[in-house]
C-alpha cells in the first residue's frame, strides 16, 4: 500500500514538474504584404487582447495561461467567449509542456476572417541559451555554411541551432549557400557580418520571396531583461 501511494505521489510530482506555470510568446509576421493587418486580437479562451503583427522585428512578449489543451484564436475584433469566435478564425494549438514559443505568421488570402496562417515554434529555452542562434529553414533548399567558428547544415524545412562563439568576439562572420537538388550547383545566399550579443538569443529565418531566386535570411534578437532560469 505504501509503495502504491509513493508511486501515485511521484507521478503527481513529475506531472506538475512538466506543466509550465505560465507561457510566453512573441509574434512575427514574416514577409507580410503591405495590405496585411498590423494588429489583431488574440483570444486564449479567457482573455482577448490586441497584439502586434510586426514584419521586421518580434512583437512584445505576451504572457499566456498555462492551461493544458490551450488553443489560441486570431480574431478581427475583441471577443469575450469561445462562442463569439467567428467560424474559420485562424487558430493554433499549444502542445502540452510548451512554456515559451514564437508564433510565426504567413499570409492566407483564402481566409476571409483574418488573412493569416499561424505556425507555433517551440523556443525550448531550456536548450536554446543566450548567445546562441536558432535557425529555421523554411525553404525547399538545402542550406549550409559557416557561422563564426561554427558550421551550419540545414535540410529543407528544418531547424537547427548554432552555439555561442568560443571566443568573446563582438561580430560573427556569416557565409551561407544553398542547393535545390543533390547534384545541383551550390549558389551563395549571403556573406556578411552580424553583431553578436552574448546576453540575447538570436532567431534566424531562411525563406523564399516571390520573384527572387536565392533564399533570403532575416535574423532577430530575442533579448529579455528577465531571463528564464537556465542550467
Amino acid at each position: 500500500m505504501k509503495t502504491l501511494l509513493l508511486l501515485v505521489l511521484l507521478q503527481q510530482f513529475v506531472s506538475a514538474a512538466e506543466t509550465p506555470t505560465k507561457r510566453t510568446c512573441r509574434i512575427l509576421f514574416l514577409n507580410a504584404p503591405s495590405s496585411s493587418p498590423t494588429t489583431i486580437f488574440l483570444f486564449d479562451g479567457k482573455e482577448s487582447r490586441e497584439v502586434e503583427l510586426p514584419r521586421m522585428n518580434f512583437s512584445p512578449t505576451y504572457t499566456l495561461p498555462a492551461t493544458e489543451g490551450l488553443t489560441l484564436y486570431f480574431t478581427p475584433t475583441q471577443v469575450s467567449t469561445l462562442e463569439e469566435v467567428p467560424a474559420g478564425s485562424p487558430s493554433v494549438k499549444v502542445p502540452s509542456g510548451t512554456s515559451d514559443f514564437y508564433l510565426l505568421l504567413s499570409t492566407d488570402e483564402s481566409n476571409s476572417v483574418a488573412p493569416i496562417r499561424p505556425q507555433l515554434v517551440n523556443a525550448k529555452f531550456d536548450q536554446f541559451k543566450t548567445g546562441e542562434i536558432l535557425w529555421f529553414n523554411l525553404t525547399s533548399a538545402t542550406v549550409a555554411g559557416q557561422v563564426g567558428e561554427k558550421k551550419l547544415a540545414l535540410k529543407p524545412r528544418s531547424q537547427g541551432r548554432t552555439q555561442a562563439p568560443d571566443s568573446a568576439q563582438k561580430n560573427l562572420s556569416i557565409n551561407l549557400a544553398y542547393r535545390l537538388q543533390k547534384d545541383d550547383p551550390v549558389y551563395p545566399i549571403c556573406e556578411t557580418t552580424w553583431p553578436h550579443d552574448s546576453r540575447s538569443r538570436k532567431v534566424a529565418f531562411i525563406f523564399q520571396e516571390p520573384n527572387r531566386r536565392a533564399p533570403r535570411v532575416l535574423a532577430f534578437n530575442d533579448y529579455r531583461p528577465v531571463q528564464q532560469k537556465e542550467d
